[in-house]
């Protein structure tokens, strides 16, 4: 989803030896529920740890996808942290690697 990192790794506490990786399509599905371009925030098969990035505190409005790769929902930043149930996290600046994530 736009916006809303979901990650399998450390806290930001620990994200120096955190690394990101792209999830592949049939365990995005797996996990989730839902197809990769529609992973909402919310409502996943297998509950993930989402980390919202800080950086988008400083709009009054966000799109998050709601589920499928055509469907989105606009909110504010505040009522995605509360909706999803998320952390606030520092997630520009933290590197990408290749490959699906570590189980």
């Amino acid at each position: 989803s736009q916006g809303v990192a979901t990650l399998h790794c450390l806290p930001k506490t620990l994200a120096p030896t955190c690394d990101v990786a792209a999830a592949d399509g049939r365990w995005v599905r797996e996990v989730s529920g839902f197809a990769i371009g529609g992973v909402a925030p919310l409502g996943h098969l297998t509950p993930p740890l989402v980390l919202v990035d800080r950086d988008l505190f400083a709009f009054d409005a966000v799109w998050a996808a709601a589920g499928s790769p055509n469907h989105v929902f606009r909110t504010d930043p505040h009522s995605l942290l509360r909706l999803c149930g998320g952390a606030p996290a520092d997630i520009r600046g933290w590197r990408a690697k290749a490959g699906p994530p570590a189980p």
